[in-house]
């Protein structure tokens, strides 16, 4: 795992969808579990840094929801993607 700037860190950006042979624009839906909606808030500089790296200018329908914690303990987030391919 890397460890990017505010402390996030990312297993992999782009193995998933790599993994599933599609891309970004594939993709029509995420949603973010976030363990902590005021961190998340504090680190929207580099986590949209990241966005941008990811999907550029492609906005896929999504949602934001706290939890009180995730399969892994030291997870902050997890993202579940939904892609469409034709």
């Amino acid at each position: 795992a890397e460890r990017a700037e505010g402390g996030l860190r990312a297993p992999t950006r782009r193995g998933a969808r790599e993994r599933a042979g599609g891309g970004p624009v594939d993709w029509v839906r995420l949603t973010y579990l976030v363990t902590d909606v005021s961190a998340d808030k504090a680190a929207a500089r580099p986590i949209g840094k990241a966005y941008m790296e990811v999907f550029g200018r492609h906005f896929p329908a999504s949602t934001l929801v706290e939890v009180k914690g995730l399969y892994d303990p030291d997870a902050l987030i997890e993202i579940e993607a939904v892609a469409v391919r034709g």
